[in-house]
């Protein structure tokens, strides 16, 4: 699980992230950039549309079992907003350790 570590996949001693929502343009020890090309996150913004909605479906589910479905929809949207930049910054994270595993870096 070294994606969650926020760490360089090349060097693993800078940090990916700055802030919550601001990364780094390049690693501050090794100057490995992140962003390999335009739109290289595209691919981790369908991770983001995956994560969300799945993260929902439970309490969805629980509340339309107790028909409560209105209130759980509710749930649901607020738990999505909540998660979202945690979700942002975990999709990023595995988008880049994955870019590194099949293609690595020269």
């Amino acid at each position: 699980m070294d994606f969650l570590s926020n760490k360089c996949p090349k060097c693993h001693e800078g940090e990916i992230f700055k802030a919550l929502f601001s990364m780094n343009r390049a690693c501050p020890h090794c100057h490995w950039v992140f962003e390999r090309e335009p739109g290289y996150f595209v691919g981790a913004m369908f991770l983001d549309a995956m994560f969300l909605p799945i993260s929902a479906i439970p309490t969805v589910l629980v509340f339309s079992l107790n028909g409560l479905i209105k209130l759980g929809a509710g749930i649901a949207i607020l738990q999505i907003a909540l998660l979202s930049p945690f979700v942002f910054r975990f999709s990023r994270l595995i988008w880049i350790h994955l870019g590194v595993k099949f293609d690595p870096p020269k």
